[in-house]
């Protein structure tokens, strides 16, 4: 599917796209009007605000996915298979905090290309 786009003379806010083949009288219609032809990327790039938005919801799910693994942690050490202070339950416990503090911090100049990296799964979990 190849998409071209088109400014809606009237709102230049307002950017309309035809599929080529499926909407080929829409296209046109709007080349018989005058609609300038959008010819940059489009569409454009995500904003920074966008950016930041996407990496919260990221971390915000990385971090719904890790409960599971907090209360197996929680389980082992209620049954003694580990404990709050062995070195593999600490990274997870601080893998969690730096997804915290992603998503409580405000938008930074540069947005991060990726996550921290997730450690192993605790032993005895």
């Amino acid at each position: 599917m190849t998409m071209r786009y088109f400014a809606n003379p009237d709102d230049s806010n307002k950017i309309y796209g035809y599929d080529e083949v499926l909407q080929a009288a829409r296209i046109d219609a709007a080349v018989a009007a005058k609609w300038a032809e959008v010819t940059a990327s489009w569409p454009p790039s995500p904003t920074m605000a966008q950016q930041w938005a996407a990496y919260q919801a990221e971390a915000r799910a990385a971090l719904s996915d890790s409960d599971t693994t907090m209360h197996r942690i929680a389980e082992g050490v209620a049954l003694g298979t580990t404990s709050w202070t062995a070195a593999d339950v600490v990274q997870w416990a601080n893998f969690r905090r730096s997804l915290r503090a992603i998503l409580s911090q405000a938008q930074p100049t540069t947005i991060p290309t990726a996550l921290p990296p997730k450690p192993p799964y605790p032993v005895g979990t």
